[in-house]
């Protein structure tokens, strides 16, 4: 999944975000026995917590163009479950952070990037019996 970034929509969403609250969005997995894989990229998630993406990036994206590092989570769910359909996935509620994102596009695909995302325990435990 790649993300192109509208940095208009990036500084909307931005400003419409209370520093410290947690929002909750959704990423697409396919589990297993003990653990989730991002369909993607193949990254393995072995426990619940915070999960971290490879980007170095520490600040949000203010140009135009594709993302290909980072988290891509849905913006919403109904968005995820059809991907999620499609890709025979499952949708994970994760919770995301005002600080973490650094990229989003808007439209019928509306995802955004994040550097880090969060599966609670209860996410995670629910997800994994999917898989086993």
């Amino acid at each position: 999944m790649c993300c192109y970034n509208y940095p208009t929509a990036l500084k909307k969403m931005l400003a419409g975000w209370k520093p410290g609250r947690v929002r909750t969005y959704w990423k697409c997995y396919n589990p297993a026995r003990n653990a989730l894989y991002s369909s993607v990229f193949g990254a393995r998630v072995s426990r619940a917590g915070v999960v971290r993406s490879n980007s170095r990036r520490t600040r949000p994206c203010l140009s135009s163009g594709e993302i290909d590092r980072g988290i891509h989570v849905f913006l919403t769910l109904d968005w995820a479950l059809s991907q999620a359909q499609r890709w025979g996935d499952i949708v994970v509620p994760v919770r995301c952070r005002k600080d973490d994102l650094f990229a989003v596009s808007f439209g019928k695909s509306g995802t955004a990037v994040f550097r880090q995302v969060e599966i609670t325990p209860t996410a995670f435990r629910k997800a994994t019996k999917q898989g086993a």
